[in-house]
């Protein structure tokens, strides 16, 4: 933008000097219908110069939005390749976690030896039991 500013304060110091250059040779009687044509010629030069600048910025300006919206549907795409990733891994480690506490369950109810054998197979019988319906839990 500051380069366009300062075409358009370029342009209109221009105008001025033109302007004042026409002030002064319209006292003059033979110059002034010559002088009042170039300086609208001059004028519309300016004004189409400065139409055909703005539509140049204007492109440039759509193209960096259409770049800026291209980089931001990529930046999405890959959020969401994250996230899904993410809550992939925190199933498993559910899933994992639910495995430890089974196990875990497991060591405890190996730990009284003094039990008879039987009362130790039904015990592990029903923590086997409690592990798979703590992993369909977290399946679902």
């Amino acid at each position: 933008m500051c380069k366009f500013q300062q075409e358009i304060n370029t342009r209109i110091q221009e105008k001025k000097a033109l302007e004042s250059n026409a002030d002064t040779k319209a006292k003059e009687p033979h110059q002034s219908t010559d002088t009042s044509l170039g300086s609208s010629n001059t004028e519309d030069c300016c004004c189409c110069r400065g139409e055909n600048g703005l539509l140049q910025e204007l492109r440039l300006l759509k193209n960096k939005v259409d770049e800026l919206e291209g980089e931001k549907s990529q930046y999405e795409r890959k959020l969401k390749a994250t996230k899904a990733e993410i809550s992939d891994l925190q199933h498993l480690l559910a899933t994992k976690d639910a495995e430890i506490e089974c196990l875990q369950s497991q060591l405890l109810s190996r730990a009284p030896l003094s039990n008879d054998i039987t009362e130790r197979g039904n015990f592990k019988a029903e923590n086997t039991y409690q592990c798979v319906a703590l992993m369909v839990i977290v399946y679902c």
